[in-house]
């Protein structure tokens, strides 16, 4: 997903994110989403902290780009982590 520049900081995609879990979790049935950002991407990572993803791990200088090797940052989360964070 991408937001655009001048929107981004304003929960359109944690709100589409929402929206997307609660989808796959509880209609879909889907039990884990896993996900991984590159380093320094703090909007994301704050975006997937938000939603309720958590840590899960550090692969180490797997991206090339711009003349660096950046690490990958994982995250996932339950269906039961999510429904316990965002279900009345």
């Amino acid at each position: 997903m991408i937001i655009d520049r001048n929107c981004r900081g304003q929960g359109f995609g944690t709100a589409v994110l929402k929206i997307l879990f609660d989808y796959a979790f509880n209609e879909r049935r889907m039990h884990k989403y896993s996900s991984f950002i590159i380093e320094g991407n703090l909007g994301s990572e704050a975006m997937l902290k938000k939603i309720g993803c958590k840590h899960e791990g550090i692969v180490r200088e797997t991206i090339y780009h711009k003349g660096k090797h950046w690490n990958e940052i994982h995250y996932g989360i339950t269906a039961n982590e999510f429904n316990e964070k965002w279900k009345c």
